[in-house]
């Protein structure tokens, strides 16, 4: 994969710590060493020459893992950057907009400074102590780890989640960067600190959405800047994509669209993403999506995504591995939505007592209690909701639950599938700017995503009234054209989309078709394809081996799904996924859990 790796390296050489990634023939290195301090950078090589920046001096180093898309505004040359990050990193980081991963070394003082970009799109892990190593994959500082200890909290998050929330990793030795963080090494101390906050006031505005449309269009018009070579998007029926299509449409000349069938999977997509590039006059191409690939690539995806992504989520994003002959920087309108509105809903906000119930009850794919059944020591999956808002700065509960679903879920879930992508092309996320973080960070609470009313919350209202409204403002042409998920254009009032969501969805399940809510792409992969079912019932055997995992609680949650009494794919795939994850980087080196991890056979090879 392309990232960063370093750290000591006269203890851990920048070999070993680059061994474990993902590679690509076309893939170059570049690397320095300062004293007894390393860095290393794989990228792209000619391509997307503005994805990366490197300096050197006779004393430190510096590199950008992404774009600083501000850079030109602020005034500040490749060397003053890197000098301002060593000499004011708070300061200097809170100025920086874009997605991005940077790091500067400095023999001298024999100091490391790494900082995250505000909404964290660019994953780094470090040794929380011992020698220190970082990186982008968590493989890379795992290198440096003599007798790792499998984190069982981690492990709690991909059942209960599906993602890892939190500094924690599935290795307790190993830490996550959060989103806005700056992390200083220097003589072996290790600080981590947050640099910005989200500010939010969800009070009621007479115009909330003037500002965020002026903050979103500068904000795609800077990260276009920092492109060079041919322009990609990742485009869908929704409204995200086709309101970053148009903008980008505005920045160049030609873009191409890419498509693939599924959310859901009924070609529904295709049709409007086709019309969206007909109106635009781009070329839009099919992306097959198979689940005889999908095997072919599991490993890699496993590893790209640090065994802490369930493949049920990052499925979907495997399809950049099936373009011929992708753009050099592909886009996709990934966190858009849930900063315009969806996802937290305003009825999950607002029905429970606590931003730990509203967490727990808005992102959860298992029962609290069919996690604790599935491990075999005492572990409390809510210890993960209560440390990521004892850790808010917020002043009150909605503050609170927004700062935390915003801080983890963006960063360990929406942006965690990127390596996949950054694996074979350039990747932009425009949306981390602070204008346009601060702008929506005032979008009041009924602009969210809500439930249809006497549900129980179980009924969504199909899309947030501020999605709809940025798409309507932005229009390019395109508030004609349906939204896949309502079947309405954006240009019909909120309400219809409503009733839109509810009557589609209703007939598509009376009538057996695929539709939200209902039969996935991914369980019809899993239930239908004898060798991916075989892949991932091997691996669901060879966890119930270790034992860390319940093998009689594994079996009563498969033989129920397959039964049809519950759809219990999230936690089968999470068991899936970390199984295939220790299977590749972790049973070499040993691990225990209080001496009681075992190693398993590798059946799934």
């Amino acid at each position: 994969m392309t990232g960063l790796a370093g750290g000591t390296t006269s203890v851990t050489p920048l070999s070993e710590l680059l061994e474990p990634m993902h590679s690509e023939p076309w893939y170059e290195v570049d690397s320095v060493e300062r004293g007894r301090l390393g860095l290393a950078h794989v990228h792209h090589g000619q391509k997307d020459p503005g994805g990366r920046l490197w300096w050197t001096d006779e004393n430190r180093a510096g590199t950008v893992y992404g774009a600083v898309t501000n850079r030109d505004r602020l005034g500040l040359s490749t060397a003053a950057l890197f000098e301002a990050v060593l000499e004011r990193p708070d300061e200097t980081l809170a100025a920086l907009d874009g997605p991005f991963l940077l790091v500067a070394i400095d023999r001298e003082s024999d100091r490391v400074v790494v900082g995250t970009d505000k909404l964290g799109t660019r994953q780094c892990f470090y040794t929380a102590e011992g020698p220190f190593a970082f990186g982008s994959n968590l493989a890379t500082p795992l290198a440096a780890v003599d007798h790792p200890t499998v984190d069982l909290q981690g492990l709690s998050d991909m059942l209960l989640i599906g993602q890892v929330w939190g500094e924690k990793t599935l290795i307790e030795e190993l830490s996550a960067l959060p989103a806005a963080s700056v992390l200083e090494y220097d003589s072996d101390a290790r600080e981590v600190r947050s640099y910005w906050q989200f500010e939010f006031e969800t009070g009621p505005q007479s115009d909330p959405l003037t500002p965020i449309v002026e903050e979103y269009r500068k904000a795609v018009a800077e990260t276009s800047e920092t492109m060079d070579g041919s322009v990609g998007l990742w485009l869908s029926g929704g409204l995200d994509s086709r309101t970053l299509a148009g903008e980008l449409c505005n920045n160049f000349e030609a873009i191409t669209t890419y498509t693939y069938n599924a959310n859901p999977s009924n070609g529904g997509n295709r049709r409007i993403a086709k019309q969206i590039s007909d109106r635009l006059g781009v070329r839009n191409e099919t992306v097959p999506l198979t689940p005889d690939r999908f095997v072919d690539v599991f490993d890699d995806a496993v590893t790209l995504t640090s065994g802490m992504l369930t493949w049920r989520t990052f499925l979907n994003l495997t399809a950049v591995f099936n373009i011929e002959a992708p753009a050099d920087i592909i886009l996709e309108g990934c966190g858009q939505g849930t900063m315009m509105g969806g996802g937290l809903s305003q009825d999950v906000i607002e029905r429970y007592d606590t931003p730990e119930e509203s967490l727990y009850q808005e992102k959860h794919q298992s029962s609290r209690a069919d996690v604790q059944r599935l491990l075999t020591a005492d572990v409390d999956p809510m210890a993960t909701y209560r440390t990521v808002v004892a850790g808010s700065s917020a002043d009150d509960s909605v503050g609170k639950t927004l700062d935390c679903y915003y801080r983890n879920y963006m960063a360990r879930g929406e942006f965690a599938s990127n390596p996949l992508a950054e694996s074979q092309v350039g990747n932009r996320i425009p949306i981390c700017h602070r204008g346009f973080l601060d702008a929506v960070s005032k979008l009041p609470l009924q602009y969210r995503g809500d439930t249809i009313p006497f549900t129980g919350g179980k009924i969504p209202a199909g899309t947030s009234r501020g999605k709809l409204e940025l798409a309507r403002r932005l229009d390019y042409g395109l508030n004609g054209i349906d939204y896949e998920r309502t079947k309405m254009p954006p240009s019909r009032p909120h309400w219809l989309h409503v009733v839109g969501f509810v009557a589609d969805t209703a007939t598509k399940r009376l009538l057996g078709k695929h539709a939200y809510g209902g039969r996935r792409l991914q369980e019809a992969w899993y239930e239908d394809h004898d060798e991916m079912r075989s892949l991932i019932d091997g691996l669901l055997d060879d966890a119930a081996e270790r034992a860390v995992f319940d093998a009689d609680a594994i079996a009563d949650l498969r033989a129920s799904h397959e039964r049809g009494d519950a759809n219990n794919l999230g936690p089968l795939a999470a068991l899936s996924t970390v199984e295939r994850w220790f299977q590749l980087h972790l049973d070499s080196k040993e691990a225990t859990h209080d001496g009681s991890l075992q190693p398993s056979p590798s059946t799934a090879e």
